[in-house]
């Protein structure tokens, strides 16, 4: 999710493409293909960010 929290980023590893979704509408804007297997973040406990692995 983007920090101002208006589009949220879905990894769909079973389709290979990360979705791009506005909160507001729940729409999707954009279905970008990233090939082998999107992996969704994982919250890090010491920070609000987020990284591609758990810590």
């Amino acid at each position: 999710m983007t920090p101002d929290g208006r589009t949220l980023y879905v990894a769909t590893a079973g389709a290979d493409r990360v979705s791009v979704i506005r909160t507001d509408t729940g729409t999707l804007t954009h279905s970008v293909p990233v090939g082998g297997g999107p992996t969704p973040p994982w919250p890090s406990p010491r920070t609000a960010d987020t990284s591609t692995s758990p810590t």
